[in-house]
């Protein structure tokens, strides 16, 4: 999952409609838009949507309720309208706003000094990010280190911008907004990009996604020491013979041509 990211890109820079089959898109996964909703706030404090999605993420004693009186405030910028809310209300209701404001306010002045990639590194230290992800219940959260490997995977990105301060910042969350911007019906797996039944299109998938089909033409990306087979198998002789028979399901999807 953490390598479509690339490959998604590349097929979208070329023109090249594609599926993704049981998965999201990368940026439309909720990690990503989680750190990406940091970011915004911070280049724009007064952007309501990306502030209403980290508000409370993680969870930090800010409800509705509570988020709808910083709107009330006025304060078109909302880092100061948190702020302004924790000075009129008591002590235990005073102290989550506050400690968030002056979160914001921290990190505000180190945007002016970091790259995109140091600050995305920042936020999620800052805020336990990684902690949240493996604290939170339910199915689709179980595996939290295949989002803490999406996580670096933006680093990957962020690491592109070299410049510092609000110019750098602007300039990767324009690249990202473009890419997010092509969920036309030639893209993606949400409603919108959906394809017609025999529109010709690349199929992304995992192998295990992959079982049981075929396809005239196969792609086995990523097929090196530490990803494919996993780093975590290498000194784990039964997981690595997994592995390997996890090789031969993706080896024996092709009919006519195989590019490992």
């Amino acid at each position: 999952h953490a390598q479509s990211r690339a490959i998604e890109e590349a097929l979208i820079a070329n023109g090249l409609p594609y599926q993704i089959v049981g998965g999201i898109r990368f940026y439309e996964r909720k990690e990503i838009k989680d750190i990406l909703g940091y970011l915004r706030v911070l280049q724009n404090p007064s952007d309501v949507i990306s502030f209403e999605r980290m508000v409370n993420v993680p969870a930090r004693g800010i409800g509705q309720s509570t988020f709808n009186a910083i709107l009330a405030t006025g304060e078109q910028n909302l880092v100061k309208a948190t702020a302004l809310l924790a000075k009129e209300r008591d002590g235990k209701q005073a102290n989550p706003l506050a400690a968030f404001a002056q979160l914001l306010n921290d990190l505000g002045r180190q945007t002016r000094k970091t790259t995109p990639a140091e600050l995305i590194k920042l936020i999620i230290k800052r805020v336990g990010y990684e902690e949240y992800l493996k604290n939170l219940s339910g199915d689709a959260y179980q595996n939290a280190e295949e989002r803490i490997e999406n996580l670096h995977e933006l680093l990957t990105v962020a690491q592109k911008h070299k410049q510092t301060g609000t110019e750098g910042l602007g300039a990767f969350l324009e690249g990202v907004a473009l890419l997010q911007d092509t969920d036309s019906p030639r893209f993606g797996s949400g409603e919108a990009g959906k394809l017609k039944e025999n529109d010709k299109r690349l199929t992304l998938m995992t192998i295990h996604a992959a079982k049981g089909l075929e396809f005239p033409v196969v792609f086995v990306i990523g097929l090196e020491e530490g990803l494919f087979p996993h780093s975590r198998t290498i000194f784990a002789p039964h997981e690595l013979e997994e592995e390997r028979r996890l090789c031969y399901v993706a080896i024996s999807r092709a009919k006519e041509r195989l590019f490992l």
